[in-house]
């Protein structure tokens, strides 16, 4: 059976189901042919009239709904074989609003329908004039005694009685005791790792946070650069001293990539004074002697106001003038991590409230993601310092700063994989996040020692330091969640929800309430609460919640079922296939 015929003969179904009981509305459905129709007849007053003859009341009206070879992304054709007579009717034909035959189910439809016909709704499209004119001028005409067309579908959904911890033990000690002792006659098929999941809930979210705190450390450097918070704590020489030193830096960036290549083609120390001065002499540009020029002045501005500073506002204390600069370095480097931490937290917590449906678990994900993120980087800047003095006491060796850096970053990649760990019910998930984060931390260290190593230029560095940290702590927070996933429920129907949701905890609810796992919310035929899936020892049971549209296994209408992978789950319009790890 197509998954189009499939789909269609369970919206006829369950509009049936839901009509039994209702003497005016009568269903049958024809499945032959390219156009499959389905003949409504409704018994309610509304109006008919033939070409030329007056409007006259009538209780019997008959519509057939044709659905298309694209459906449901072309929506049905309704057309009247009775003369029915509306402004939203003209040649049999009705004009409903995409809107409506998108979202709202069969069932609902035909109620909305009976409405029209009774004259209690008009939908915005009036497509014949006559007949608006008409039902303008002729208001006292208007079909009376109408009739509440109601299908049998409660409103309101509570998990039925039944649906207790006893029942569930009872029903899922049935179900895998069937299950042992029957041969599965398909393939086993694994989930396996979903790079389009990684893709789209990490990456494309860690690109948007490098662009968000690269911004945001561009606007806040004039305030929180070294110089800025020396100069704030009134050191105003040592303040002058990092800004010439920033200078001298960014102008040596210039020729850096000139003066190294020198070095090594002609086999000299690149670190030797003098091996710069030999190039400066002979191998150096005219334009790149004018930016040595200007570097050279740089650095003794710096020198001068270094030493001015030692002397006047250190009174010649060379380990506290060591520690001063080293505690200004720390905090600013700390500032550019809760930028990154935060920004990188909030938008990873944001994708993934809105990748299991939900604007406003996004909203509340993203908010404890900015909070943990920001007490977590105020500790992390006191751990910096407290690392600081342990490792480095007088001047900091390659080794003693490779390692502060390292801490930071593994504490860097901790905090997100913590903070993302959390939006789940999950400890294995959690620890998995935890690991993952904490291994792009390390990796990112390196890339930044490499950075440094190949360029002097700040902002190239910041940008690639920047762009690697985001993008290596993102990429294995979903590398570790993929290893911690039992099962995933893949969307194979859907354009609004084409999307693969991983099963983590031991209960996944799935339904259109806020509480729920995974959210339909824009599914009528969704119910609050549908179904859940429980993971018992790596063996799963959906339970469905007495949902009046029901929950369909394979095709079939279940109340419980030991899924399988590969097996096809039907709630509403939505096809999910469900795979195990």
């Amino acid at each position: 059976m197509g998954a189009r015929k499939e789909r269609i003969e369970l919206e006829v179904n369950a509009s049936k189901k839901a009509f039994s009981e209702n003497r005016n509305i009568i269903i049958s459905y024809t499945g032959k042919g390219l156009l499959k129709k389905c003949s409504v007849v409704i018994l309610v007053k509304g109006l008919h009239k033939q070409k030329d003859s007056p409007v006259e009341l009538a209780e019997r009206h008959r519509l057939n709904i044709y659905f298309p070879p694209l459906y449901p992304i072309i929506p049905p054709i309704f057309k009247f074989t009775t003369p029915t007579w509306h402004p939203s009717i003209k040649n049999g034909f009705l004009a409903l609003s995409p809107v409506i035959t998108k979202y709202k189910s069969l069932t609902d439809i035909i109620v909305y329908i009976s409405q029209i016909i009774q004259y209690r709704e008009f939908p915005k499209f009036k497509i014949n004039k006559e007949a608006a004119k008409w039902t303008d001028e002729n208001t006292d005409l208007w079909p009376k005694g109408r009739k509440n067309i109601t299908a049998r579908i409660d409103t309101e959904y509570s998990e039925p009685e039944l649906v207790t911890k006893q029942s569930i033990k009872s029903k899922i000690d049935c179900l895998l005791i069937k299950a042992k002792n029957t041969k599965p006659v398909q393939a086993y098929i694994k989930s396996g790792f979903s790079f389009k999941t990684i893709l789209h809930k990490y990456i494309a979210w860690a690109i948007f946070a490098f662009i968000i705190s690269f911004g945001l450390i561009q606007l806040s450097s004039p305030i929180t650069s070294e110089s800025a918070l020396a100069w704030r704590e009134g050191y105003d020489i040592l303040s002058d001293y990092l800004e010439y030193s920033d200078d001298a830096t960014n102008s040596f960036s210039k020729i850096a990539n000139s003066f190294n290549s020198y070095c090594q083609k002609n086999d000299i120390d690149p670190e030797n004074i003098n091996s710069f001065i030999e190039w400066y002499i002979y191998g150096a540009s005219k334009q790149e002697s004018l930016i040595v020029e200007e570097y050279l002045m740089f650095d003794s501005f710096a020198n001068d106001a270094l030493s001015d500073s030692f002397s006047i506002e250190f009174e010649n204390n060379y380990l506290t003038l060591g520690e001063t600069i080293r505690s200004f370095v720390i905090r600013t480097t700390a500032i550019k991590f809760a930028i990154i931490i935060t920004s990188l937290s909030l938008l990873l917590c944001l994708s993934e409230g809105l990748h299991y449906g939900s604007k406003i678990k996004a909203s509340i994900f993203a908010l404890i993601g900015t909070v943990i993120s920001l007490i977590t980087s105020y500790l992390t800047t006191k751990i910096a310092l407290g690392v600081n003095s342990l490792f480095i006491k007088d001047i900091p060796s390659n080794t003693s700063t490779s390692v502060w850096y390292l801490i930071i970053f593994l504490l860097a990649g901790a905090v997100v994989g913590v903070t993302i760990g959390i939006t789940k019910r999950s400890l294995k998930r959690f620890l998995f996040c935890f690991a993952g984060g904490t291994i792009g931390g390390a990796l990112s260290a390196l890339a930044h020692s490499t950075v440094y190593s190949l360029t002097y230029n700040s902002i190239a560095r910041l940008i690639i330091t920047t762009l690697t940290t985001t993008l290596l702590i993102a990429l294995f927070i979903g590398i570790g969640e993929q290893f911690a996933k039992t099962a995933t429920l893949k969307v194979i129907n859907s354009k609004s929800y084409r999307k693969e949701y991983m099963i983590f905890s031991r209960k996944t609810r799935i339904g259109h309430k806020l509480t729920n796992t995974v959210l339909f919310k824009k599914e009528d035929r969704v119910a609050p609460r549908h179904f859940f899936i429980i993971n018992e020892k790596n063996q799963f049971v959906l339970i469905d919640y007495k949902t009046p549209h029901g929950t369909f296994v394979n095709g079939e209408q279940v109340s419980n079922a030991f899924l399988k992978s590969t097996d096809k789950i039907s709630l509403g319009n939505i096809n999910l296939e469900f795979l195990k790890k």
